[in-house]
């Protein structure tokens, strides 16, 4: 859907940070969201919210051209190495029911956890105020259901996850495995997201559940009005995927390689 592409991409850029600067960015807008607003983690005294799995992720942010404020921010963890663990799988591993869908039983460099989905309160509302924009042209067939979901777009949470999961593809990761409230689940099931749910809901800063996603799935998944919004984002990330944005992850193996043949 080229309004929605258009509408994006004149207003936000997508950035993966690959130097401090940026890495900084993601973390002070972590902090914003989860510690200073939701208090789902303690504040800081430097303003950054980061942990030990920021050392094998990859984080990234969309741009707000106007003002360059940051308007969201995601992380996908990615272990390379058997002690290298996502964070679900220290924390709530519990929550998976059926023991053949842990992570453990696929190879550390198939899986990613996707985390740390980020929007400051100021975008939130924009996001909600923005409608009209994506409405097709008259010339463009759309279905009574594709009609409301455009009314009630949460584009840049949709974008968020587009730029997750381009990346999952671009890495040759098989499944994305995501800690979220079971209500998001279902808002993202309506746009063409097949999240699998892996056991009931426990308390984790509210409700939520364990779900997993088959990469190379999302594009067919999706609604015909979204899969040309995901297309323009994977294109706009190519250039920005280089080897440096996945220097941790491949440092550590080398390291573990290397004892092992010590």
């Amino acid at each position: 859907m080229d309004e929605l592409s258009s509408f994006f991409f004149s207003r936000y850029s997508l950035v993966v940070a690959q130097n401090k600067e940026d890495r900084e960015t993601c973390f002070s807008t972590r902090h914003e969201v989860y510690c200073e607003e939701m208090n789902f983690e303690k504040e800081r005294s430097t303003g950054l919210e980061i942990d030990r799995y920021d050392d094998y992720s990859v984080n990234c942010y969309i741009k707000h051209l106007p003002t360059g404020d940051c308007a969201g921010t995601i992380r996908i963890i990615m272990p390379a190495i058997r002690n290298q663990a996502l964070p679900l799988e220290e924390k709530c591993i519990h929550a998976i029911e059926d023991k053949a869908l842990v992570p453990a039983q696929l190879g550390r460099t198939s899986i990613c956890e996707i985390s740390r989905l980020a929007i400051p309160k100021s975008f939130r509302v924009r996001q909600l105020k923005a409608k009209a924009p994506f409405k097709p042209s008259n010339r463009q067939k759309m279905t009574k259901a594709e009609s409301v979901l455009l009314d009630n777009i949460p584009y840049l949470s949709l974008a968020l996850y587009f730029i997750a999961f381009s990346i999952c593809v671009e890495q040759n990761i098989d499944y994305g495995y995501v800690l979220m409230e079971p209500k998001l689940a279902r808002r993202l099931k309506m746009f063409g997201f097949d999240f699998e749910r892996l056991g009931d809901p426990i308390d984790y800063n509210g409700l939520r559940a364990v779900y997993r996603i088959k990469a190379e799935s999302i594009e067919h998944g999706l609604t015909p009005v979204l899969r040309s919004f995901l297309l323009r984002i994977k294109n706009d990330l190519a250039g920005s995927l280089t080897e440096n944005m996945f220097g941790s992850t491949m440092k550590a193996e080398e390291e573990f390689t290397a004892s092992k043949a010590a």
